[in-house]
């Protein structure tokens, strides 16, 4: 059972004991059911229904359920995000469309974070990092020492160990075969090893000095 410390109180001084997931793995969810929305359409009766608050599907299927339960068709409309809906005279329209988005906020920063960098954030959080920084010779581009690599969040320091070895190996190879044209080449040799190894794709970033 759920519930702020007033509701808690109350049913432990009824002699009820509270269950939460530190205790015991359960879970009691917040949503209604589908035959507690039935019930609260029954006894609201409302003329128009427009549901809010979850994917279309969703919404959809509360549109649906609204139906069931006696409210006409044409008196049902779901919405996706950035559709106006217009309410005028007792009735209820569409009306036109205005383009929308997430916007994201980061700190002190509203709508400057974009998809494509809170994917990268996701990428990196689902399987780490592998960064590599290499010199190579400008005349005859071969390695000037070894790679330096550190990787976070992708597997743990031990594991890691044991493969910067072939990494290393990988990279020599790579640089040596002289078909590295870029830092991608090089991260691209390196992605397909480490997904041999793991079947993950970690975010491989290089980079590539000429001395």
């Amino acid at each position: 059972m759920w519930g702020n410390s007033e509701p808690s109180c109350l049913v432990l001084g009824r002699g009820g004991n509270i269950k939460y997931d530190s205790l015991a793995p359960v879970h009691v969810s917040g949503h209604a059911s589908q035959e507690e929305q039935k019930l609260l359409l029954n006894m609201v009766r409302p003329k128009h229904f427009l549901p809010i608050h979850g994917e279309l599907r969703q919404l959809k299927r509360h549109g649906m359920l609204a139906i069931e339960v006696g409210i006409p068709q044409e008196n049902v409309i779901v919405v996706e995000n950035g559709q106006i809906v217009e309410l005028s005279g007792g009735r209820i329209k569409l009306g036109e469309r205005i383009p929308g988005g997430y916007v994201f906020v980061d700190g002190q920063s509203i709508g400057e974070v974009d998809y494509d960098i809170m994917r990268e954030r996701g990428k990196l959080a689902r399987n780490g990092i592998f960064l590599i920084d290499i010199s190579v010779d400008r005349l005859n581009g071969r390695l000037l020492h070894d790679p330096e690599i550190i990787t976070r969040g992708f597997v743990s320091p031990e594991d890691a160990e044991g493969m910067i070895p072939e990494v290393r190996k990988r990279i020599l190879q790579a640089v040596n075969g002289g078909g590295v044209d870029n830092e991608k080449d090089i991260a691209n040799a390196v992605k397909s090893y480490l997904y041999e190894e793991t079947k993950r794709r970690p975010m491989v970033l290089v980079t590539l000095s000429k001395g």
